[in-house]
């Protein structure tokens, strides 16, 4: 019978391998024993987005009260819209703005889910009987696999609207300071609900990324979790909003403020924008500067791919599609080259006619002067209502579009990996 001798090479292996494995197999049996332990002494999470499960949550919780909490609230809270928009604060801003100015008041960030403006304007041009809600799903800094997950976990069942309105810049697709499309909080946060699917290889670029993504969807409800999240929530200040160390100054006006908060946690109160705001305009070119560097980061792919299967979805459930090029100023579309901005716009045109989907591009559109703009992207109450006013005009206009709204019958909502 051979013997191993002490100094052989198996048996360092073996004493190697027996050095690792022993310290993780203890820490994993501690994890599993403090996790019983804290069971009965922990609220109980939901994996389920749902209205009750959202309204009921303590806010409190750092993982709510985020600028993407607010606007799954409003959504699950709010009576099912027959349209639905997806978008960035280019969508935001207008959205806010032009609203305030229409009621003659303030409208709270957080709380005002839904564009009056648009709804009113398609009403106007479809001659329309009815009023026709819009549901604002909009979050800020969207990525095209932002808004691709909140499809996946919204946009479902009872909850699927007839129209949905994509609102689209290159930002959206090669912002050079993402590390990955799973870094977002919107990502993050869609992903305790919803699995990205076969798209999860692309949202996580490294295998470790991707662990912690799997780590997140299944290991979402151990007590250690909702234990972090219990003592990050009296880190926060007084208010329960999490201290912004950051230390940038806000320009003195309610909009920009708004589009620029970068806070973990939002409260109500907080972000308010008037009617009727005072002209203003920032340069904000040094921040799209440094977001397009390179005009072909390794990410357009992962978010041309994460697009194309946002339209497919859509498509499969039997929802119309507007795609919107945003309107963008001179100034920073000179920031991209030509050949992108080519390059760019077949590309969605292309995904969009493969889907079925209807595409206009507003972003070097002449009927946006600068005085309609807060900065050199963001528009403001006047050209938050011109945009408004062509996308219900597009609307109108397309039979494929204003058909869809007009037929009042039940749509058909796909699957998703929704536990």
């Amino acid at each position: 019978m051979a013997l191993i001798s002490p100094g052989s090479g198996k048996t360092r292996a073996l004493i190697s391998w027996a050095a690792v494995l022993s310290p993780f197999f203890v820490a994993l049996s501690g994890f599993l024993v403090i996790n019983a332990l804290l069971l009965p002494f922990l609220p109980q999470g939901s994996q389920r987005l749902t209205a009750s499960s959202i309204q009921n949550s303590d806010l409190s919780d750092p993982m709510y009260g985020t600028w993407t909490w607010w606007m799954a609230r409003g959504f699950v809270a709010d009576e099912p819209a027959p349209i639905a928009v997806l978008g960035s604060s280019q969508m935001n801003a207008p959205a806010w703005a032009a609203d305030a100015t229409l009621l003659q008041r303030g409208v709270d960030c957080l709380l005002h889910r839904q564009i009056l403006t648009l709804g009113q304007e398609i009403e106007r041009c479809l001659g329309a009987e009815r009023r026709l809600a819009v549901a604002n799903c909009a979050v800020q800094g969207g990525m095209a696999s932002d808004y691709y997950m909140i499809e996946r976990c919204l946009l479902r069942d009872e909850r699927c609207p007839r129209l949905v309105v994509i609102g689209v810049s290159p930002r959206d697709f090669i912002d050079n300071k993402l590390p990955c499309a799973s870094s977002t909080e919107v990502f993050r946060y869609f992903s305790r609900f919803v699995d990205p699917g076969e798209l999860a290889a692309l949202a996580y670029t490294d295998p470790l990324g991707r662990l912690f993504g799997w780590l997140e969807w299944n290991l979402n409800e151990l007590p250690l979790r909702r234990l972090n999240a219990v003592v990050q929530s009296r880190l926060s200040d007084g208010n329960g909003e999490l201290q912004n160390r950051r230390g940038i100054n806000r320009p003195n006006n309610e909009l920009l403020s708004a589009i620029y908060n970068d806070q973990q946690k939002v409260r109500v109160g907080q972000l308010v924008v008037p009617a009727n705001m005072s002209p203003v305009f920032v340069d904000n070119s040094c921040e799209y500067t440094g977001r397009y560097r390179n005009p072909s980061p390794p990410s357009l792919p992962i978010q041309y791919a994460f697009f194309d299967q946002l339209l497919a979805d859509l498509h499969d459930k039997g929802i119309a599609v507007l795609v919107v090029g945003m309107p963008t100023t001179k100034r920073n579309r000179t920031l991209l080259p030509a050949a992108f901005w080519t390059s760019y716009e077949n590309r969605l045109q292309q995904m969009c006619s493969a889907k079925g989907a209807s595409f206009v591009d507003l972003s070097g559109s002449v009927d946006f002067l600068q005085a309609d703009y807060v900065d050199t992207v963001h528009l403001n109450d006047k050209g938050g209502r011109k945009l408004f006013v062509k996308i219900a005009e597009l609307i109108a206009s397309d039979q494929r579009l204003a058909t869809t709204l007009a037929n009042r019958g039940t749509r058909i909502a796909g699957n998703a990996t929704v536990k």
